[in-house]
């Protein structure tokens, strides 16, 4: 069993991301919903499973603009890590949230606020404002995906 995430600096992982950039589509320095997962989990030596069939680097972005993809997002999130109890989370940990119209992983920092990216960049946001669009929360291992 891998090292749990209470033994590792989340800030450190988290100190890059915070106000960086959106940008749709892996780049250097701004990232989207899926480029924040692993940025900060991959500086915590976690690998996440492999984008969801159909999907690669080059062309996910475009296919997201096509109105594609929620769906499968949505199972991509919910495949990774361990399913946790809501009231149990700790700092490190995915969070997944479902509008309807949209949905979107957060990583929980701790002390009620997430990190999450949005179309004007990477935020930390306090989790009462989305906490009735919560729907799982998932713990990651090190040395685990």
């Amino acid at each position: 069993m891998g090292k749990s995430l209470r033994d590792i600096d989340i800030s450190n992982s988290a100190k890059r991301l915070i106000d960086a950039d959106y940008h749709l589509g892996p780049v250097d320095n701004a990232f989207d919903c899926l480029t924040i997962l692993r940025e900060f989990y991959g500086n915590l030596g976690i690998t996440l499973p492999p984008l969801p069939d159909g999907w690669t680097d080059d062309n996910y972005a475009q296919r997201w603009q096509n109105g594609e993809g929620r769906e499968e997002l949505y199972y991509y999130l919910l495949s990774i890590g361990t399913e946790v109890e809501p009231n149990y989370i700790i700092a490190g940990d995915l969070l997944i949230f479902d509008g309807k119209e949209w949905v979107f992983p957060g990583i929980y920092l701790g002390s009620g606020h997430f990190l999450a990216a949005f179309e004007k960049g990477v935020r930390v946001v306090p989790l009462k404002l989305f906490i009735h669009a919560l729907v799982e929360a998932k713990r990651l291992q090190v040395g685990a995906g």
